[in-house]
Parts: structure tokens; C-alpha cells; sequence
């Protein structure tokens, strides 16, 4: 298929739709989009948010790969690498760099360049689930026990401190999340049902906490204003929470969503728009044909679902966005990446 025109539906308002979904409407799908990095399952996958596509997915068997789009003639995988000895549970780009956590309690520094790792954090007595960068040097890392702890780049990879939910968490945590307006708050979600908002501060006790009766798959501050949170949950919403003054979380909107993904596909984590606190991505269950789509945030309503019958016929469990080039890209349980480009 030389690329065929995206399904889409945007519905007309007054200043409801920003220029890069505006863009994204016209993204098409080619066969050389459809791009295998990874041996299993893609687990996790982070973007990098420069001026060309680069991709880094992990998955299910530890395996990582990392693929550039387009390239004229070249093989689009540039990278393929196993140093994790379980699942890849978070990866994210910094710089150039791709850190990744994992299941084998191992959090490491991959540099494509050099072909080199390096073991920034590790404690083999847990699952590591999910992490983030609280500052230049520090990070924060959640695991199945339903841990916090943060950890120092310059430090020994074994030293961390911890932090306590006052038992609000005694089992998996499957997000962080910092903020980088207000660095000193970050967010864990987990299995409990529990939003939770830390100060770095103090380790001692937690800032604040927003229930729901399933598990929480994620919750993302927006990086536009700090004070929105994105939640996604186990029992079919997407919400949005108000943040008072970094002490206080309430619920702004909610959206219907299928979330059931069971246990062979990886969860759906909906996430913000770079450069946007309106709206959000997230990977769609719908059957046929396979989607993905974008939603308003505060009025909770449909704004793009992007397909490809002949050539997208699986669910995107994850999706993400490349600002720069008005590009999506999906990841499947197949390892397979999917780039919705500009023709």
C-alpha cells in the first residue's frame, strides 16, 4: 500500500481543535511503516521528540529495539538489544539516551550511539513497574510491592529512599509520573485503586490521594500547566483530575473508555499531547476496524480515530504522538510498530 487515508472524525467548534490535530487528520499509513522491533510483545515504548521519528520499544522477553523512520535504503531498525532478563516495563528517552525498566529489578542507561548499557538502579528483590526523572540527577522508580523509592544518578545503583503510602499501597504500582512545573510533587497509580501525590520532600508521608474502585493504570500531570492530571482506569474511564494549589486533586471530566485489555495485551495508558493539557491519546479495543484515538479532555468527547484496514489490524495498546512531524505511532502485542506519517 503506497498509504491510505486515515478514518477520522472531528466534529466543528470554535477553537476546539489545536494545528497538530489538525495535522494528524492527514496522516496515512505506508507498508514501510509497519516496522518488527522487537521479538514479543511490546511491553513498553518512548519516542523521541526531536526533529526525525526515533522509536524505542521493549517487550514482554526483555528485548529491545529501536527503530528510525523513514530512512532511504537503510534498515529502519537501528538497534536491537537484550540486556533485561524480564519484562521491559517503562522506557523513556533522555537526550539521546534510553533508559528502560524491568521486571528482573534492574533500571539501565542505553546509549544507541556506543552500543552501551549501564545499570543506573537495581534491587532484585522486586518488579520494577514503572519510573520517572524528578530532577537532573534523581529519579523515582515503583515496583509490585508497591514500593517508592528514589534513586541517585551519581549514587551507587543499589542506594534509594524510599517512600511511604501509609499503607495505601501494598500492592503493584503500574505508574509514576513528576512534574515538570512543579518538581517537587510527583504521582504513583496502582492495583489499589489509589491516585497518589508525593512531595520528594518527605518521604514520610504522602500530599494528597484520589480513589477509584479498580486499578489505576496510569496518571500523567499534563506538561503544559502542571495542574491536570490524566487517569486511566480499570473500570472503562479516562479521567481528568483539577490539581488545588499541588495539595488537592478532584475530578474535572470523565470519559468512557474501554480498558478491559486482559492478560495478553499490554495495559492502555492514554497520554497526553505533547505541548497540550486538552487533549489526550490512548490505544482503542474497538474491533473493527482497529483505531486509535484522541479525546477533548474537559468535555470528554471523540476528536480523531486514526485506522488502517489493510494494514493495521490489531489493537495499539500503546500510542504516542511526534509533535515535529504531526506523526502517530502504535505499538502491538506482535512487535510491531506502526508510524502514521505526513505523505
Amino acid at each position: 500500500s503506497s498509504g491510505i487515508n486515515a478514518e477520522w472524525s472531528l466534529r466543528p467548534g470554535p477553537n476546539r481543535v489545536t494545528p497538530l490535530i489538525s495535522q494528524l487528520r492527514k496522516a496515512t499509513l505506508k507498508e514501510s511503516g509497519v516496522v518488527k522491533v522487537c521479538q514479543a510483545r511490546i511491553s513498553a515504548m518512548d519516542i523521541h521528540q526531536g526533529n526525525e521519528i526515533i522509536v524505542a520499544s521493549g517487550s514482554k522477553w526483555g528485548d529491545m529495539g529501536v527503530c528510525r523512520y523513514p530512512v532511504n535504503g537503510e534498515d529502519r531498525v537501528v538497534a536491537h538489544v537484550k540486556y533485561h532478563q524480564d519484562i521491559v516495563s517503562c522506557i523513556k528517552f533522555r537526550e539521546k539516551k534510553i533508559f528502560s525498566s524491568s521486571y528482573d529489578g534492574y533500571l539501565k542507561n542505553f546509549d544507541p550511539e556506543v552500543k552501551k548499557e549501564t545499570t543506573v538502579f537495581k534491587n532484585t528483590d522486586s518488579w520494577l513497574r514503572y519510573f520517572d526523572f524528578t530532577s537532573t540527577h534523581t529519579y523515582v522508580v515503583g515496583d509490585n510491592l508497591g514500593q517508592v523509592m528514589q534513586g541517585d544518578l551519581r549514587c551507587d545503583s543499589s542506594k534509594f529512599t524510599q517512600y511511604s503510602s501509609n499503607g495505601l499501597y501494598k500492592n503493584s504500582l503500574w505508574s509514576v509520573d513528576s512534574n515538570i512545573h512543579h518538581p517537587n510533587y510527583f504521582l504513583v497509580g496502582g492495583a489499589s485503586g489509589v491516585v497518589v501525590m508525593f512531595d520528594v520532600r518527605n518521604n514520610k508521608e504522602h500530599v494528597t490521594q484520589y480513589n477509584r474502585s479498580r486499578t489505576i493504570n496510569s496518571a500523567f500531570f499534563d506538561g503544559v500547566t502542571g495542574r491536570k492530571i490524566l487517569v486511566t482506569c480499570m473500570d472503562d474511564t479516562l479521567t481528568t483530575l483539577a490539581v488545588k494549589d499541588m495539595s488537592e486533586m478532584h475530578s474535572e471530566s470523565v470519559t468512557k473508555h474501554d480498558t478491559y485489555t486482559g492478560r495478553w495485551l499490554t495495559k492502555l495508558r492514554a497520554t497526553w499531547l505533547p505541548g497540550s493539557s486538552e487533549y489526550f491519546t490512548v490505544g482503542s479495543l474497538r474491533k473493527y476496524p482497529r483505531t486509535m484515538t484522541m479525546y477533548n479532555a474537559s468535555e470528554g468527547r471523540q476528536v480523531l480515530s486514526i485506522s488502517d484496514e489493510d494494514l493495521m489490524m490489531s489493537v495499539q495498546s500503546i500510542v504516542a504522538v511526534h509533535s515535529a512531524t504531526s506523526s502517530i505511532i502504535g505499538a502491538n502485542a506482535s512487535g510491531y510498530n506502526y508510524i502514521f506519517t505526513q505523505d
